[in-house]
């Protein structure tokens, strides 16, 4: 037995395989269906994930109240039980738990050892996101942290970056970057760049990113994962606003991704280990799961960097020779994509819009094609 899996299909049920934004920019109800639906599937696991442990392991979750913590949260009113349901920190207890439960439902661990450990830290889980929400100011901008570190964060963070608790090590790394308050100032000045630019993106922005991470000692750019939906790294290693604005929509883009992959699967699920594909833009290699995201999130900027006709000229000379790079890289990835056969029905569909749409955007911005291949600029990769 496995618990935890997607549902097929179940994006269908308004009677149209997607909407014919790609991005869910241009139709709030289908929007909000999306996130709805992402909800009760989280709703869903998370019940299935308490009868399982009440089921399974009834010792545990006596010895460590679980089964009534968890009843009380689900007893809590609607608004509340998603908001808490749904962060981040959350979201990541959920998938550990369900790893460990998993391996001992199916044999491959014997020892409950890990399992009995997250569950007797549900409780103070719950504590830190309430204390969190309490902190926060009604109206207040996506918070922007660096040592604040939850504990269960820097179990999924990255393995190329490591969340010290050593408070030596953290007066030391203080002196390195800007404080974060300036940073946080940054990325207000910056999302409004966004909200003058594309105000849909920016509406849906607050909607799936619920943390960023100011952390200049890292070495990548910017940083996402599946395994931590809601939450952005930033290195803060962009050379400029332009830049910055392109990070921000470069991983609010794979947030998007990672909430329509919860609910309906894109790619199939051995795929990761049949296909390895080099990034046109970068050479760094991907399977058909990560070629696809950097497709998409391609596509995005393209459709933003689109929209900076309003810029000084200094900025548009980089926004066109960006954008003439990223389409000579479209070309070719749209074509590999095309030829793989480990898309699920609803991710070539996916696969399809985003053809077109690439297809519209060369041919408006045909003439960038003339324009010298001056590469990319020189900045540290990204991690997703």
């Amino acid at each position: 037995m496995s618990i935890g899996k997607n549902r097929p299909g179940e994006l269908d049920n308004k009677g149209a395989s997607f909407p014919e934004d790609p991005f869910f920019l241009s139709d709030d109800a289908r929007f909000d269906d999306l996130l709805e639906q992402a909800w009760r599937a989280r709703f869903t696991t998370f019940m299935v994930l308490q009868t399982e442990v009440e089921r399974s392991f009834p010792d545990l979750d006596e010895r460590y109240g679980f089964g009534r913590c968890a009843a009380e949260l689900i007893g809590r009113r609607r608004p509340r039980r998603r908001a808490l349901i749904e962060d981040p920190i959350f979201q990541i207890w959920v998938r550990i738990v369900l790893r460990d439960l998993n391996k001992l439902l199916t044999g491959a661990r014997d020892d409950p050892s890990e399992l009995a450990l997250r569950l007797s830290e549900f409780p103070a889980m719950l504590q830190r996101i309430e204390a969190r929400f309490a902190e926060a100011r009604p109206g207040q901008a996506i918070p922007v942290l660096r040592f604040e570190s939850d504990p269960l964060l820097r179990l999924a963070a990255p393995p190329s970056y490591d969340f010290s608790t050593d408070q030596a090590v953290c007066r030391n790394l203080e002196r390195s970057g800007h404080p974060v308050s300036f940073f946080a100032e940054v990325v207000a000045a910056t999302l409004a760049r966004i909200e003058a630019a594309w105000p849909e993106l920016h509406a849906r922005f607050q909607t799936l990113v619920t943390l960023i991470y100011y952390l200049p000692d890292a070495d990548f750019r910017s940083c996402s994962a599946s395994r931590y939906t809601g939450i952005i790294l930033i290195a803060a290693k962009d050379a400029s606003f332009l830049d910055l604005e392109e990070s921000l929509v470069h991983e609010w883009g794979h947030q998007l991704l990672y909430r329509i992959g919860e609910i309906e699967p894109l790619t199939q699920p051995a795929a990761a280990n049949e296909e390895s594909f080099a990034l046109p833009w970068s050479g760094q290699k991907r399977d058909v799961y990560g070629y696809f995201h950097a497709f998409f999130i391609y596509i995005l900027l393209l459709n933003y960097f689109g929209r900076l006709t309003d810029r000084p000229e200094n900025e548009q000379s980089r926004i066109q020779s960006r954008m003439a790079f990223i389409l000579r890289g479209l070309s070719k990835a749209a074509f590999d994509l095309k030829a793989s056969r480990n898309f699920t029905p609803y991710g070539r569909t996916l696969l399809n819009r985003l053809v077109d749409e690439l297809e519209g955007l060369a041919a408006r911005h045909a003439p960038l094609m003339k324009l010298p291949d001056a590469g990319d600029a020189p900045v540290p990769a990204r991690v997703a």
